[in-house]
């Protein structure tokens, strides 16, 4: 996530395409450090991935029910205008 808020001021030019990373040192709030390197950085990272993606279709999900909600509601108020319409003409 940091990287994310801070991907366009990391490096001085654009020359820079990708980077590799060998190890990575997690340092938690009890003091206690991890260190992650080869195959722990590619499952943390496959892990990161698969909690995004959950979180992601959640999302989606919440979205496809507020749009299913909203074209019912819209499709009754469309038919209760056509209903007052069709008595007052």
């Amino acid at each position: 996530m940091a990287y994310k808020l801070y991907k366009d001021n990391v490096w001085r030019d654009n020359t820079i395409d990708h980077i590799v990373i060998d190890s990575i040192r997690i340092e938690y709030m009890d003091g206690s450090e991890e260190l992650l390197d080869g195959d722990a950085i590619n499952k943390a990272h496959e892990q990161y991935k698969a909690v995004l993606s959950e979180e992601q279709s959640k999302k989606d999900a919440d979205w496809r029910a507020y749009r299913i909600k909203f074209a019912i509601i819209f499709a009754i108020f469309c038919f209760i205008g056509l209903v007052i319409l069709f008595i007052f003409t």
